[in-house]
């Protein structure tokens, strides 16, 4: 396992509007440090590196291929990123405008121009079944969290370099005329799994619920780690969110055909991460993160 890790508490999501999250609040500064050293305790080296599955924090109790042991389950470790390495880069390519999907005429054909590249880049895609982030593609993008906390939010994620608010403001306007245009309102959530379940079962995960939470399906994540450190990523603990933000970097290097496009797709990416949580847990939602 990784030694000298260290996760600190950085931010609140102000702008969270959901219900994950107050089962579990963490409320006392004990609590806070208790839970990073937790996240820190849990990160390990990737077992798996062509992948990320969602970020929900529920644990994996099987995989569509039939995988059912919870040992092989809990030492599968991979990158996380909302909705799945492919929905996730999709919305990110998307936002940004990039070349690569933008002769595309709605967002399944971009998802599945975009799953076509990363194919042919060595990567499988992933997801679960359930998914919020799957079930919330246009929703995400009618609720716009305020420019001016986005572009604070996205800066936690992605340092600004002085071109994140021009780059965002480009990325959301993008985004609100293919919202304007009906371009979202081709996904599908059962298309997803279908497409998942035929190609990558291995990836498709089953994730631990409670029938008996009508309001968060068995949701009692307390956090968001974001893990910064390559080739580490997050053992599933059924307590805190995860995205891996060097996927995110090598993705948005890979996918982009120039410096303003691989910016802009970085940015995507942590600007989805911000409307996809928005729309889960509840206000003022604690964000960890890996330090260095």
């Amino acid at each position: 396992m990784p030694t000298d890790i260290a996760v600190v508490a950085a931010a609140q999501l102000g702008f969270a509007r959901g219900k994950v999250g107050q089962r579990y609040p963490l409320m006392t500064d004990k609590e806070r440090a208790g839970f990073a050293l937790e996240c820190a305790v849990h990160t390990k080296l990737l077992t798996i590196t062509n992948t990320a599955d969602c970020g929900d924090e529920r644990e994996t109790i099987a995989l569509a291929d039939g995988t059912t042991d919870s040992e092989t389950l809990q030492r599968r470790i991979v990158a996380q990123l909302f909705g799945g390495i492919g929905l996730a880069a999709t919305k990110a390519v998307v936002e940004a405008n990039a070349a690569i999907v933008k002769d595309a005429p709605d967002f399944w054909s971009a998802y599945m121009s975009v799953s076509s590249v990363l194919t042919q880049l060595g990567y499988e895609d992933a997801g679960h079944y359930g998914c919020g982030a799957s079930k919330s593609v246009e929703a995400s993008v009618v609720n716009q969290i305020p420019f001016e906390q986005a572009l604070g939010g996205v800066g936690l994620l992605v340092a600004d370099d002085g071109g994140n608010e021009l780059l965002l403001k480009q990325n959301t306007d993008t985004k609100l005329q293919r919202l304007q245009a009906g371009f979202y309102g081709s996904w599908g959530p059962q298309a997803h799994i279908d497409h998942l379940n035929k190609t990558v079962p291995h990836n498709l995960s089953t994730l631990k619920q409670d029938p008996t939470d009508t309001e968060t399906d068995g949701h009692n994540g307390s956090g968001l780690y974001v893990v910064t450190q390559t080739r580490q990523g997050y053992q599933k603990t059924g307590r805190a969110f995860s995205v891996t933000l060097p996927m995110m970097q090598e993705l948005s290097q890979k996918l982009g055909g120039s410096a303003d496009e691989r910016r802009r797709i970085l940015l995507g990416f942590a600007d989805d991460t911000l409307h996809v949580g928005a729309g889960i847990v509840t206000k003022d939602f604690p964000v960890f993160a890996q330090s260095a």
